[in-house]
């Protein structure tokens, strides 16, 4: 997730966004129910790569992100 902020406050959104999709792959794979700590990082790798996709125009991919991350 670091390296993702990193990028962002960079504007190198295509790295940012390759980090935040592994993160969410990784967690998506890995983390339990009960891990609240990895579900919080999980809906803020959501949240993060939403902010990319609306500060990149694709206004519908940030919404279902935005979505996401509410959802966990």
């Amino acid at each position: 997730m670091c390296k993702a902020l990193v990028y962002i406050s960079q504007k190198n959104y295509i790295l940012a966004t390759n980090e935040l999709s592994y993160l969410i792959i990784f967690l998506e794979e890995t983390v339990l129910p009960d891990d609240k700590t990895g579900l919080g990082t999980l809906a803020a790798a959501y949240a993060n790569r939403g902010i990319i996709k609306d500060r990149t125009k694709d206004y519908e991919g940030a919404l279902k992100d935005y979505i996401k991350a509410l959802g966990i």
